[in-house]
């Protein structure tokens, strides 16, 4: 079994998945999960995700495994690995999430900055309401707050959309917000295109509503337009556009808005369908009219 998982791994980093031999790899992990060692139960997981392969009867088959295996005793990596994947497939498994939980309660200290960021995402993205998310974020933010000089940009981002998508994110917003805020604001410069369209999702007037921070991002974001993959940059112009409608007034958003189409329009040969479609939904008017 553990051989099956780091063939899937592998595959995973490759960011690739033949469909037959995945069907054969997929009827594999199903009969041997309780076999499959706690690393092997997350790469696995990791793996599926990382390429999108939605298996719904497969992930409740591993994270089955994993409550069987006593998760709570998982590795941090692990841990962080099993929560981002169900996270990123949109598979709630309460059960699962409360026992990853207090895992990750009792190892604090092992903690590195990309488990935090991750788990924060992951809570934040299908169990946002949860009472294994209310004991885990104080403790989870107060720890990445601690260690804010040595996240990456990219996990700074992803910790603030996590504090965005919680219903009772007010109660931070004299204490780690702007600990993130001002460490963002320092280092915008080095901010890659996933992280500034993250971060510009976060400050919108329905999240944490800061205007000017969300300006700031804005305008920094439309200096590196060239460098943005299309995923980032529908994104962005998703979180722009919905906050010209709700703050139709500011009329820099607006110029904002307009520079940002040009650019779109420019690159609209070189993109896929699918992100055609987005921009497309966006304006909740029909692909070949865009650009009209």
């Amino acid at each position: 079994p553990q051989v099956i998982s780091t063939i899937c791994w592998a595959f995973g980093r490759a960011s690739c998945h033949p469909k037959d031999l995945f069907k054969k790899l997929t009827h594999l992990l199903y009969r041997s999960a309780d076999k499959l060692a706690p690393q092997g139960i997350a790469n696995t997981l990791w793996a599926f995700a990382q390429i999108q392969r939605q298996d719904t009867a497969l992930f409740k088959r591993l994270g089955e495994a994993a409550l069987r295996a006593n998760v709570s005793n998982f590795k941090p990596q692990e841990l962080s690995n099993i929560a981002w994947a169900f996270a990123s497939m949109r598979q709630p498994f309460p059960v699962l999430f409360d026992c990853i939980a207090r895992g990750v309660l009792n190892q604090l200290s092992e903690l590195q900055t990309q488990n935090i960021s991750s788990i924060v995402w992951a809570f934040a993205k299908v169990q946002p309401d949860s009472p294994a998310c209310a004991r885990l974020f104080d403790p989870l933010l107060a720890l990445a707050a601690s260690k804010i000089k040595l996240h990456k940009p990219k996990e700074i981002s992803t910790l603030l959309w996590g504090i965005s998508h919680i219903p009772e994110w007010r109660r931070w917003e004299a204490t780690y917000i702007p600990v993130f805020l001002r460490e963002i604001k320092g280092r915008l410069d080095t901010f890659p295109p996933q992280s500034l369209a993250c971060t510009a999702d976060a400050l919108t007037s329905t999240t944490l509503c800061q205007p000017e921070m969300f300006e700031l991002v804005i305008r920094k974001s439309l200096s590196k337009l060239p460098t943005f993959e299309p995923p980032s940059l529908t994104m962005l112009f998703r979180t722009l556009t919905e906050e010209v409608l709700r703050r139709p007034e500011c009329h820099e958003l607006h110029e904002y808005l307009w520079t940002m189409s040009e650019h779109i329009a420019a690159s609209w040969e070189a993109m896929l369908t699918h992100h055609v479609e987005h921009f497309a939904s966006t304006l909740q008017i029909p692909p070949p009219d865009l650009c009209s």
